[in-house]
């Protein structure tokens, strides 16, 4: 996983003001997972990703975005 990837879950997830176990209830995970994706111990699988999409209501491409890309995807 990205540490892209990593750091933006982490982000929405305070945003959101959630916890980690709050998150990890809304996905339907172990807290424990939560935060092996933030501290890239673990991938996310793309289910999950699709699902932080929805919950924070993002696309999924600025998830995956690279910290070097533009705001702009075309």
């Amino acid at each position: 996983m990205t540490k892209v990837l990593q750091n933006r879950v982490k982000e929405l997830r305070k945003q959101a003001n959630f916890t980690q176990q709050e998150l990890s209830d809304q996905l339907g995970v172990k807290r424990e997972t939560v935060s092996n994706w933030e501290t890239g111990k673990n991938h996310i699988s793309l289910a999950n990703i699709a699902k932080l999409s929805q919950l924070f209501q993002v696309p999924i491409e600025e998830l995956l975005k690279r910290e070097d890309e533009s705001d702009s995807f075309l």
